[in-house]
């Protein structure tokens, strides 16, 4: 039986052979880039299981209440796109409220991007109901359960043995609002953890976020909703469908600890060097708390 190709058919075929041909150089590409990206490590009871290469996966470590925590390695590369064994330092980033570390510090151009190509070895972490993390959606019973993960997290940097990532190499945090004030906390909790602590656009202070809207009408009454309904999303911060109305427990609790941050002597315990970059228009988290 004979076959013959029509003009329609051998056109088709091409276009499919074309196709095949990229498909195959995307999958190639996107396999070197994940292997310029970041490691990713399993750790256990007795340090590292098993080390692979893959674009921003990492360990998990389960914490006290049971919830795992997704860990993120980002090591720094040297122009030949090899490991540095020695790198500049640590940084360990960490994102704010409703958001997650690969959303805030690889998707934003506005805090900006991965120092991981100026020398920098960076790890962080998905908060609690955040990202890959387990937990209720952004939602967590005590501030300081966060700020104990972020510590838990930057202790195991060291204990992991990680290429890249030398414990005599010094560490910094670098967080973003929430993740600001998170830096700070977990700063002022460990003592000698960082050798310094940066905050973008950090929450230091919410008064005038307290104030605004309905906002006035909820504070006084936050403390009995917070015990009877603590996942309640209740305060408002802005129209936002990607994180929505902040749960009724995590706004008392970021008052809380914004409030004793700004009483006399909240942050004179800081005793590493601190950088702030702040707008002056932030409408959210209230640059008197940076001043």
């Amino acid at each position: 039986m004979s076959v013959s190709w029509s003009g329609h058919t051998l056109f088709h075929k091409y276009l499919m052979v074309v196709f095949n041909i990229e498909w195959s150089l995307s999958c190639f590409l996107g396999m070197y880039q994940c292997l310029r990206a970041g490691w990713h490590l399993r750790c256990g009871a007795r340090g590292v299981m098993s080390v692979g290469l893959f674009h921003t996966a990492a360990s998990d470590h389960s914490t006290s209440r049971g919830h795992r925590i997704c860990n993120y390695f980002w090591p720094a590369m040297d122009d030949m796109g090899r490991v540095m064994a020695q790198p500049k330092g640590v940084i360990s980033v960490l994102h704010g409220h409703g958001t997650y570390l690969c959303f805030q510090y690889l998707k934003l151009d506005s805090v900006g991007r991965l120092p991981v190509y100026e020398g920098f070895a960076v790890c962080g972490i998905d908060s609690q109901g955040a990202g890959r993390s387990e937990g209720l959606r952004a939602y967590t019973a005590s501030f300081k359960d966060l700020v104990d993960d972020v510590i838990t997290h930057n202790e195991m940097v060291v204990s992991c043995g990680l290429p890249g990532f030398k414990p005599q190499a010094p560490r910094f945090v670098m967080g973003c609002s929430m993740g600001g004030c998170l830096a700070l906390m977990a700063t002022l909790e460990k003592a000698g953890l960082f050798a310094g602590c940066i905050l973008l656009a950090p929450m230091l202070s919410l008064e005038k976020l307290r104030q605004r809207g309905v906002n006035r009408v909820l504070a006084p009454v936050g403390a009995l909703v917070s015990a009877m309904l603590p996942t309640l999303p209740v305060a408002a911060t802005t129209r936002n469908t990607l994180t929505g109305n902040t749960r009724a427990r995590n706004a008392m609790e970021f008052l809380r600890v914004t409030s004793s941050l700004m009483q006399p002597g909240g942050m004179e315990a800081v005793t590493v060097p601190l950088l702030i970059f702040h707008g002056c228009k932030d409408t959210m988290c209230d640059i008197d708390g940076s001043k």
